[in-house]
């Protein structure tokens, strides 16, 4: 296990609970996180891609996504 898979799982715990709260704010900022952190994790990308999909999500998307 590297590091950045290490540090990623609590990362993508974190995201997924402040998404389920309708933190969207969080939720987006730990997803880039961890995108960024191991841009290989599958399941970090698919959450971001899931909050891609929730209109909830938009503002803070925009805020906080460069991309």
């Amino acid at each position: 296990m590297t590091a950045a898979v290490a540090i990623d799982k609590p990362v993508l715990r974190l995201a997924r609970e402040a998404s389920e709260r309708g933190d969207m704010d969080t939720a987006v900022v730990q997803a880039l996180r961890s995108v960024e952190s191991d841009p290989q994790s599958w399941d970090a990308r698919a959450l971001l891609a899931d909050l891609r999909t929730k209109p909830q999500a938009q503002e803070a998307l925009k805020k906080h996504d460069a991309s």
